[in-house]
């Protein structure tokens, strides 16, 4: 079975959106490699970072100062202050270490031509380690000649695309967002908005000025992500989306989705 909605599943981001991920990636990859022009490729990068192990409560061990040395003043009754202290020892945090991936479109001379990146919830979780990295991420490759595309399908979590939220809620509703900002016209930005009910667009990825741009249709590798990972057998369509949908919205979706069982 293929997925209910038209576009993009919102149900992905309730516990499949790791795997959906890392799927989506192979594929977009894959479908710019297939119209690059000769003397450009895309690869799969990642970054590395490290958070606390939210899984570890408290720690296995509880470590005291032991004092030893005390003496007791015998005419005042009084307890003196301890002439040396036992070294403590450490226990260190449990840390666990973030692995997030993206598309690098490269030149023949192996300069990075244009960043695509598919935004995960930690980046956009306020005050998250997640969320620190990416935007410097973002900083940095918007500092450079260097393109950057934008791909959000995720309706829960903060404003984290390159475009201002304002300018973008100026242009109308949408739930999902995918946004260009080009290294050669630094004082444009190209935005498609995406509804709950809309397929995913076909979007215009940028090379080097000469080049030009290459399409890259998102509803296809939406598509080969989805058949090829087996989620029509494991998707709970009962649980509680985050953000919840609009009243409209809702009765829209449980009709999708009752329609395809």
């Amino acid at each position: 079975m293929l997925s209910p909605f038209p576009g993009m599943d919102p149900y992905l981001e309730c516990g499949s959106w790791s795997d959906f991920q890392t799927n989506l990636l192979v594929f977009l990859k894959g479908g710019l490699n297939r119209q690059l022009p000769p003397g450009f490729t895309a690869r799969t990068e990642e970054r590395l970072y490290i958070v606390p192990d939210e899984r570890e409560v408290r720690p296995d061990v509880t470590v005291f100062a032991v004092s030893s040395g005390v003496r007791r003043d015998v005419r005042s009754g009084s307890v003196a202050v301890a002439e040396r202290v036992t070294p403590p020892e450490i226990v260190l945090r449990p840390v666990k270490q973030i692995v997030e991936r993206f598309i690098e479109i490269r030149d023949v001379s192996r300069e990075i031509v244009t960043v695509i990146e598919v935004l995960s919830p930690a980046n956009k979780r306020d005050s998250s380690a997640g969320r620190y990295e990416y935007l410097r991420k973002q900083k940095s490759v918007l500092e450079s000649p260097v393109n950057l595309v934008e791909i959000d399908l995720l309706r829960g979590g903060a404003h984290t695309v390159c475009v201002s939220s304002e300018s973008v809620a100026s242009l109308g509703h949408f739930d999902y967002l995918v946004t260009r900002a080009d290294s050669d016209s630094p004082e444009e930005f190209y935005v498609w908005r995406i509804g709950l009910r809309d397929s995913l667009p076909v979007i215009s990825v940028p090379l080097t000025p000469g080049a030009g741009v290459v399409e890259l249709d998102l509803q296809e590798a939406f598509v080969r992500s989805w058949e090829e990972s087996g989620y029509d057998e494991t998707m709970d369509y009962s649980l509680a989306l985050e953000p919840p949908l609009s009243p409209e919205d809702a009765i829209w979706a449980k009709e999708r989705v009752e329609s395809a069982l």
